[in-house]
């Protein structure tokens, strides 16, 4: 039980109390929580590639990434209580929820609930488990980063060596071996059971936000669209290569939360950039946390989302005829060009 309530604090807890301070009262739609629980995932993630490429690089243990993961997710806990006590009324807003729901919202939920029974009770197992499962396995029972090949088992004198170099450039098998290690949750266990369905809900949260910034009025259309983008998932194992076969059997995989989560969550933030009429602060840090994330989980998807990222910044610069959100995103794409340079240098 305790290893559980470990878990919950890390993936539903913690990612809400950094999330609140991104949010004014404008932002925080309908549903609350759910845009500040993701912009927290975000933040989270980006911390996680910082401390899990630094950590690679200079060669520290688990034990000593573990300690100052959580010294840096105490420091920015102790930022958002202390901005919270500033502004109280973010908190009071963030926890007052509607009285009454949709049938388009509750069938989202009921959705989105029973994917996530069929991710907790099943198991889908993919030879990119070496990159993750296995490589998390293996920095767990030998207490190292990336000093030996998940692969063989021998030390690594090669990043480039059996593709090991897109581990140390997108190292989210590390915020994994971290969360093992404070919760006590086997890697296999944790990665096949107790992570993928809150990453279901997760990638739909993300949907519904997005929804939620397009129909801000109407609740209707916003369940009504978090559905669409639910059952578009479900049909669209047409071949492996989909998004939604991605982000719907092997969500715990980079790729898979660059589709589920990453894509649908800069739609929202673009859009919410658009309805404010300029992209102010917590935008700003924003996009640059989510394209961090990004790199955390994968290198390639990392420059899908600059991509879009770069796309979305155009368009919305050119509605809104300011080109201060162009200078603003191209700061952001810094941290991909980064991770892709340190791919193909190592």
């Amino acid at each position: 039980m305790l290893k559980l309530l470990i878990l919950a604090l890390i993936l539903l807890v913690m990612p809400v109390l950094f999330g609140i301070p991104f949010n004014e009262k404008s932002d925080l739609t309908v549903y609350r929580l759910i845009p500040c629980w993701c912009c927290g995932w975000t933040i989270m993630y980006a911390v996680s590639f910082f401390l899990g490429v630094t950590g690679i690089l200079t060669g520290m243990s688990l034990d000593m990434l573990t300690v100052v993961w959580c010294a840096c997710m105490l420091a920015v806990s102790a930022f958002s209580v202390f901005f919270l006590l500033r502004r109280r009324e973010d908190l009071a807003g963030a926890f007052s929820f509607p009285r009454r729901y949709s049938l388009t919202e509750a069938a989202a939920f009921l959705m989105t609930a029973g994917h996530a029974i069929v991710t907790f009770l099943m198991m889908h197992v993919d030879d990119d488990d070496i990159a993750y499962v296995a490589a998390v396995t293996t920095s767990v029972d030998t207490n190292t980063l990336m000093k030996y090949d998940a692969v063989t088992g021998h030390l690594i004198t090669d990043y480039a060596a059996n593709d090991m170099n897109r581990l140390v450039s997108a190292p989210l098998f590390a915020f994994y071996a971290v969360v093992s290690k404070l919760t006590g949750i086997r890697p296999a266990a944790l990665c096949h059971t107790f992570i993928p369905p809150v990453l279901t809900f997760l990638f739909f949260a993300a949907a519904a936000c997005a929804g939620a910034e397009l129909y801000r009025e109407d609740r209707i259309k916003a369940g009504l669209f978090t559905c669409f983008v639910i059952l578009a998932s479900m049909f669209s194992y047409v071949s492996v290569y989909t998004a939604g076969t991605f982000l719907m059997i092997r969500s715990w995989q980079g790729k898979a939360q660059i589709a589920g989560f990453i894509l649908p969550f800069l739609f929202y933030l673009f859009m919410r950039v658009l309805r404010k009429g300029k992209m102010g602060l917590p935008e700003t840090v924003l996009v640059f946390t989510t394209l961090s994330a990004a790199c955390l989980m994968s290198t390639m998807g990392a420059l899908i989302a600059a991509m879009t990222a770069a796309v979305l910044s155009a368009v919305t610069a050119i509605l809104l005829r300011k080109a201060d959100v162009l200078l603003k995103c191209a700061a952001c794409l810094l941290v991909p060009l980064a991770s892709a340079v340190l791919y193909m240098k190592l």
